[in-house]
């Protein structure tokens, strides 16, 4: 049993485990496909394809996925049936609490009619396996980006520490941080705790100022 009933690392590869993700995740309305990319051989790839594997075990057929590209950071993308990307994405690593978000994220998937196309505004979450915090930001900032916010975001929960050039590239220290990033560009850190309405507000206020000024 993992933290808050999710299910450990370890007991993802167990009967007792995969009868337990099944709960969690429920019933999908409509189908997902996780997509694994990053470099042959990488721990934190074979990571990632581990878990895809278990939590499709534990969905069933509304669940697959697949091998993407091999450049690039370690990662996890979901996607509808079409191919075309929800928004929500993991990087680095994905263990401990950082496996809540990913429970989180392909339910809120897969209660959309499907993904679309995206602009290219992302919101960073920083995370760490062992961070309670980090789960209840990374969850906030999917159910933002699919509530159809205009320009529309993908988000991204990164492991500060299996990919720390991104968090030092975003001047973040510590978990969690929040990084509001257009293309190559960090337009904004939100690094102090606030209310999600206050974290929000601010994240929107920053995308409006940055839209009007072009």
């Amino acid at each position: 049993m993992g933290p808050r009933g999710v299910v450990s690392q370890g007991a993802l590869f167990t009967d007792r485990g995969l009868r337990q993700l099944r709960r969690l995740l429920g019933t999908l309305a409509h189908p997902v496909a996780l997509e694994v990319s990053g470099p042959a051989g990488d721990p934190f790839v074979a990571q990632f394809e581990a878990v895809a594997a278990a939590f499709c075990r534990a969905a069933g057929p509304v669940l697959g996925w697949h091998r993407g590209g091999t450049d690039g950071w370690p990662r996890l993308r979901l996607l509808d049936e079409a191919g075309r990307p929800y928004g929500i994405g993991f990087a680095g690593s994905v263990a401990g609490y950082q496996l809540q978000g990913l429970v989180a994220g392909i339910r809120a998937a897969a209660a959309q009619q499907g993904g679309g196309e995206l602009s290219e505004w992302a919101l960073v979450v920083f995370t760490a396996p062992t961070c309670p915090h980090c789960p209840r930001l990374v969850v906030a900032a999917q159910a933002w980006i699919l509530a159809s916010p205009s320009p529309p975001l993908c988000t991204w929960a990164v492991d500060a520490g299996a990919i720390p050039a991104w968090a030092e590239r975003a001047g973040v220290t510590w978990v969690p941080a929040t990084a509001l990033e257009r293309g190559a560009q960090v337009v904004a850190v939100i690094d102090q705790p606030l209310p999600i309405d206050a974290w929000r507000n601010r994240l929107e206020a920053e995308i409006a100022k940055q839209e009007g000024g072009r």
